[in-house]
């Protein structure tokens, strides 16, 4: 809104009290739009990517900023925002993973993932991701979820389709069943929850696109070959801009339907 100034906060005790970052990373102050992501890789320690900016990490709760090694956009669109989109890796939080989706889905610049082994100071260009050849499409139309039961079990779904990686984003895996079709797009959330028990992989995934050109929320069990929908015609909330997976509770996810509110379902 006019006028606003964005802030940061941070709190030591599970969220009961809340105290304000005395400083903000390049861009933070400016970030106006949902277009934006933090990590926390350890206590004090966190790495925010602003919109339309380079990544800066601190380790003092915000007192003060250093930017990473992460490349400055290429091309940035005035009111169609771009950010770096990361994620911890829980079983080895010193890596932390950077999804570039390309910024828009006419931008010809193809999504990208980052590596870093020293909690989100500096990052390696996945060449693996490049190989991948990930569609170009708008930072809400894309996403990333990383599996907290396996170190390296990286999952991106690019607007288009579904890609795993088992070792840290050195190679990529493209998942056969989503594709865009009817004008609807093939893979946009991503999520990973509780697995079934006895299931042959570690975690539940939830992925919201297209099959067979039928758009819904899909479930698999079995580390992505096998899917089933999960919501049905009389629930689609008019598309989900953000989709969680219950790490406690197996085949439950939350979802915002489009000015609904917080959702769940089991």
């Amino acid at each position: 809104a006019n006028g606003a100034v964005v802030k940061g906060f941070w709190s030591g005790d599970s969220g009961n009290s809340w105290s304000l970052f005395s400083s903000m990373p390049t861009g933070g102050s400016t970030s106006s739009s949902q277009v934006q992501s933090l990590a926390v890789t350890s206590r004090n320690n966190l790495v925010w990517a602003p919109q339309d900016s380079v990544p800066s990490y601190n380790t003092n709760n915000g007192a003060s900023w250093t930017q990473t090694n992460l490349p400055p956009f290429t091309a940035t669109w005035n009111g169609f925002f771009r950010a770096y989109r990361l994620a911890v890796d829980r079983k080895n939080p010193n890596k932390v993973y950077a999804f570039d989706s390309g910024g828009a889905n006419w931008s010809g610049q193809r999504g990208k993932v980052y590596v870093s082994t020293d909690a989100g100071h500096t990052f390696t260009l996945s060449q693996g991701s490049v190989n991948a050849s990930l569609a170009w499409n708008a930072w809400g139309d894309t996403s990333m979820a990383v599996n907290p039961n396996a170190e390296g079990d990286i999952w991106v779904a690019d607007g288009n389709a579904v890609y795993h990686s088992l070792d840290s984003g050195a190679t990529w895996t493209k998942l056969t069943a989503f594709a865009t079709a009817n004008g609807k797009l093939g893979a946009t959330n991503i999520t990973l929850g509780k697995a079934q028990t006895g299931s042959p992989y570690s975690a539940a995934v939830y992925v919201e696109g297209t099959i067979n050109g039928q758009w819904g929320i899909f479930r698999s069990d079995d580390g992505g070959a096998a899917w089933s929908r999960f919501n049905d015609d009389a629930h689609q909330f008019g598309g989900n801009a953000v989709m969680a997976g219950d790490w406690n509770t197996y085949g439950r996810i939350y979802v915002n339907g489009a000015a609904r509110g917080l959702i769940y379902s089991n």
